[in-house]
């Protein structure tokens, strides 16, 4: 139902954006274009594609585009509005004076979630406008430079800067002066060098309009600064490439929300430990091939201790406990928490039945001692399966772990049972 509802109400989107008499563009929430209209095309003289992402900037007049760029990621960066008269230069070499216009969209919290905007032939425009334009290009190009309150950078074809704003500088902690006597291959991290390269011999080679990369700088006290840097070519009267023009936003603040939204996402909230996603995320970083052996653990009296002593002291357990295994194991392998009162350990390289199961002992024991709640104490304890097998077999052996767990309970509990070969 709710896909077929998501697809009518995409098919209406596409009707409306259609009938609309206006060059109409959707993008994402940090500005990336995803859809225009056929009236887009018909103002432009460009296909769809020459739209998407960030290739629209390749469309303004190179006497325009670092004035309008600057304003755009500035809209997008602090949630503002845009509208910009400029220069459209079709791939024919025609051009016409547009005005665009665009707006966020925002959730039922007031959060971004794409933009939505229009580029209409500027009517009101005066003949003499584009003209007067040409003639202050210059001065136009310095102002929107030098203003940005996003890092912006003109550099030679070989990265060499040649030009950098105050914004720019305050990002890496640098002078003008110190930036002017490097590159951008002596500011680039290291480990993002040769994608930074490439993408600038791609758009040299005229393979991409433009390019935007999530990337690291280096400050000047040799810290990472995480960016995102949009980089557009600007080319002579001849057409000849000459500079790049580098757009370059601060994204750190952005990169560590999303890891501790992630991180959030991959850990249980009570114990710490990863949950089932985070136990995913990490078997799937593990060798193919390798051999791994896989415990399961279930806890026994654990809804005794809920039921007698509150739900409280049964979180308390289960910190406890899911310190006790993390103590039990070794630091190569992984713990998490699987379910109310289950736990699983991934332990790579370690299939010997003896290693194993004297692991799963050490489990056992540690798990059986006392805990105290409160001003009392308890007692729970452990079933325990063990399986080994190659980790591409990871999903089997999980299961084959629990049910040698569940053998373990039907057999009294505060044992371990090793899965059965299948």
């Amino acid at each position: 139902m709710d896909d077929g509802r998501t697809r009518c109400e995409k098919a209406i989107l596409n009707a409306v954006l259609e009938r609309s008499p206006a060059a109409v563009f959707l993008s994402d929430p940090d500005g990336r274009v995803e859809t225009v209209n056929r009236r887009w095309c018909e103002l432009t003289g460009a296909p769809p594609e020459a739209a998407l992402g960030d290739r629209w900037m390749t469309l303004v007049h190179p006497g325009d585009r670092a004035e309008v760029v600057g304003a755009w990621w500035t809209a997008v960066q602090y949630d503002a509005v845009f509208d910009r008269r400029f220069r459209i230069q079709r791939p024919d070499g025609t051009e016409t004076a547009v005005r665009g216009t665009a707006e966020r969209v925002v959730d039922e919290l007031g959060r971004t979630v794409g933009w939505t905007g229009s580029v209409q032939l500027d009517a009101d425009v005066d003949p003499s406008w584009t003209t007067a334009r040409t003639r202050s290009d210059n001065g136009r190009f310095e102002q929107a430079f030098d203003r940005s309150p996003i890092g912006m950078a003109l550099t030679t074809l070989e990265g060499q800067y040649v030009r950098v704003n105050q914004a720019m500088c305050d990002l890496l902690g640098r002078s003008h002066s110190d930036l002017l006597d490097t590159s951008v291959l002596d500011t680039t991290h290291p480990e993002d060098l040769n994608r930074t390269v490439d993408a600038a011999v791609e758009l040299l080679d005229g393979t991409t309009p433009s390019f935007s990369l999530e990337k690291r700088f280096v400050s000047v006290d040799g810290l990472p600064v995480w960016t995102r840097a949009t980089t557009t070519l600007l080319r002579g009267e001849d057409g000849e490439p000459r500079h790049f023009l580098t757009q370059v936003e601060d994204i750190e603040e952005r990169r560590q929300l999303m890891q501790q939204l992630h991180q959030a996402a991959i850990h249980d909230p009570l114990t710490g430990l990863a949950n089932r996603a985070g136990l995913e995320e990490y078997i799937d970083t593990l060798v193919p091939g390798t051999d791994i052996g896989v415990i399961a653990l279930d806890l026994d009296r654990f809804k005794y201790v809920n039921d007698s002593a509150g739900h409280a002291a049964g979180d308390e357990v289960l910190r406890v406990v899911a310190d006790r295994i993390v103590s039990a194991v070794r630091m190569v392998d992984h713990t998490a928490r699987t379910g109310g009162d289950e736990f699983m350990v991934v332990c790579p390289d370690l299939t010997s039945d003896h290693d194993l199961a004297a692991m799963a002992g050490r489990l056992v024991a540690a798990i059986c001692e006392p805990i105290d709640v409160g001003e009392g104490q308890v007692r729970v304890g452990a079933s325990v399966g063990v399986a080994k097998g190659p980790s591409t077999d990871v999903p089997e052996l999980r299961i084959r772990a629990d049910e040698a767990s569940y053998r373990a309970k039907r057999g009294g509990g505060a044992v371990v049972a090793m899965a059965t070969e299948h």
